[in-house]
């Protein structure tokens, strides 16, 4: 036996269980979320044996905080509040979820599908020959680094091919990627087309992404995934930054509540009429009051 490697505590949810974290705030869990995945992926950099426990505790405790609010609108207000390497993951994590929750899912399903999505992009945190794995290779690399995880189990294989497809088209001819690989990549091109990434090129308003994306739903995207993202999100998803008729500018804070306020969400009021700075307190329902004239492009870094 080379190494021994100890691992925490770790309880199991049984079928039926009564759920006491529900009033758990779901900044304390992101707040622990960046040390638990830089953990994970330093493991996998130093050749550790993969272990997804503390990510699956994680991705459990994301899945109760959230039931009762948007996953996404929390995920945005926290983001900036996590270190950089951390922030694409979890949004994607986040995302993933949304989007499985709003198709009716599991929640044994949907932890399996947290972890695979935690996971996507672990290839980067790896090393082939003293250099970082470029794209080109991130996904083989990270399938070769989970294979090595003890066992052979259904959620395992599901993870595997998350990391392995979640690139690949809908219409691919190396035949449809998984389930949960069409998710991840879904949820992974709206935050890499929304996220601000130096050197990376303009990042495109939240409308504009779904926009750009929704030319290519039957063909990169599942269609019927999409259009249940979409019908989450709204036409101003959150972080859209939106001009009113009454002149004030303000940010997006809600996806779609109902199919009636599908264009009209609550908004958080950045600048007055009059182009003075607003308090943190002033928001704007636009189901109520005000319309939107005009979606503004973000400048770098917003």
């Amino acid at each position: 036996m080379s190494s021994v490697e100890l691992q925490g505590i770790f309880s199991f949810r049984m079928k039926g269980e009564k759920i006491h974290k529900m009033d758990r705030e779901f900044k304390e869990v992101y707040q622990q979320s960046a040390s638990i995945i830089a953990e994970a992926y330093r493991n996998l950099a130093a050749d550790r044996l993969p272990n997804p426990l503390p990510v699956r505790r994680l991705v459990n405790d994301m899945i109760d905080t959230g039931r009762s609010a948007s996953v996404a609108d929390l995920a945005r207000d926290h983001d900036r509040r996590l270190p950089h390497y951390a922030r694409h993951t979890l949004m994607v994590t986040n995302l993933s979820l949304l989007i499985a929750g709003a198709a009716g899912f599991s929640n044994a399903t949907l932890s399996d599908l947290g972890v695979a999505a935690m996971f996507h992009d672990v290839g980067y945190s790896l090393k082939e020959d003293g250099y970082w794995v470029p794209f080109e290779r991130h996904t083989t690399a990270g399938l070769n680094s989970l294979m090595r995880q003890r066992g052979f189990h259904e959620a395992k294989v599901r993870r595997l091919l998350a990391v392995a497809e979640h690139h690949r088209p809908y219409d691919s001819p190396k035949g449809r990627p998984s389930l949960f690989a069409r998710i991840i990549h879904v949820a992974d091109d709206y935050d890499i087309l929304t996220r601000f990434r130096p050197g990376k090129g303009p990042v495109l308003s939240h409308p504009d992404a779904l926009a750009r994306m929704a030319a290519h739903a039957g063909k990169a995207y599942d269609p019927d995934l999409f259009q249940v993202f979409v019908n989450k999100m709204g036409m101003f998803p959150p972080g859209s930054i939106l001009r009113l008729g009454s002149g004030r500018l303000v940010v997006s804070a809600s996806g779609a509540r109902s199919q009636k306020t599908f264009a009209k969400p609550l908004c958080q009021v950045v600048r007055n009429a009059d182009g003075s700075q607003a308090g943190n307190r002033d928001w704007v329902d636009l189901a109520s009051e005000d319309r939107v004239i005009k979606v503004l492009q973000p400048s770098a870094g917003t």
